[in-house]
């Protein structure tokens, strides 16, 4: 089995806080010792968990995103202001502060958790959004249509880079596949639970996984019991054609193929 860890925060002298070290670490069972562990890296840009029902992905999920600013701080926050321009070019794509103030008064910007699960309103009704909105636009957020809501969602991200949080990405419904496309486009960071990474739907997949190098994968285990419904078919497959039951053995096995394609073909 595999569990989340992070280890204790801690801040320096002005208050500022170091980075938080997240690991997965792994056990025989529940009450034993450690045997391996693997480490988050805050400088990828996709994280994907995945797990079966009972596994534990959306606690640690909620967990990951409590804790955000003390694991994404030291990354989200732009380069120091400095004047030496070769300096600047051989930077990655973080933004530089252009001032001195603009470092003091830079603070971490909220994250965006999306339980897909959920009623679209709670997606798009964040306060963080909503107030970040308003400081930039004259429009009142709450007066904006369901659309423009949604595309003030992925300006936030765009123009924060907060790090964005979304619990179940495979039950995605395919007519909030653009909205969830521009967000993982834009965002800086990303953490997902879903079952399996095949079960994520084909355009959001192709997204997270364009460049293996920016994305990692922690897969979860859990010992607890599921539906048995495949084992009793192949039981009730292999008794027919036992007892010479053809007909039935060929029909059982067709329902069983049919109810495993429904499954999973749809998302390659």
């Amino acid at each position: 089995m595999k569990y989340l860890h992070l280890s204790a925060a801690k801040f320096d002298d002005s208050g500022k806080p170091f980075a938080q070290r997240v690991t997965f670490r792994e056990k025989a069972f529940k009450y034993g010792d450690v045997i391996g562990y693997e480490c988050v890296s805050r400088k990828k840009r996709y994280t994907v968990i995945s797990g079966k029902t009972s596994s534990g992905k959306s606690r640690y999920l909620k967990k990951l995103y409590d804790n955000a600013i003390g694991i994404w701080s030291t990354e989200l926050r732009p380069y120091a202001y400095t004047k030496n321009q070769k300096a600047l070019a051989s930077r990655d794509d973080r933004p530089v502060f252009r001032s001195k103030d603009e470092a003091v008064a830079w603070s971490f910007p909220a994250p965006v958790f999306i339980p897909v699960v959920s009623d679209q309103a709670e997606w798009l009704e964040q306060s963080h959004v909503a107030q970040w909105w308003d400081q930039c636009n004259e429009q009142p957020f709450k007066k904006l249509k369901t659309f423009e809501k949604r595309a003030a969602v992925v300006s936030y991200l765009e123009a924060t880079r907060a790090v964005l949080f979304i619990d179940d990405l495979d039950k995605v419904p395919t007519k909030k596949l653009q909205f969830f496309k521009d967000m993982l486009n834009v965002a800086s960071r990303v953490v997902v639970t879903t079952t399996t990474l095949t079960q994520i739907s084909q355009p959001l997949r192709l997204i997270i996984e364009r460049d293996q190098m920016w994305m990692q994968h922690f897969e979860l285990t859990t010992d607890a019991s599921f539906d048995a419904t495949h084992l009793i078919m192949i039981l009730v497959v292999i008794v027919c054609a036992m007892s010479g039951q053809w007909a039935v053995a060929a029909l059982a096995s067709t329902l069983y193929a049919l109810m495993n394609r429904g499954k999973f073909t749809t998302k390659f």
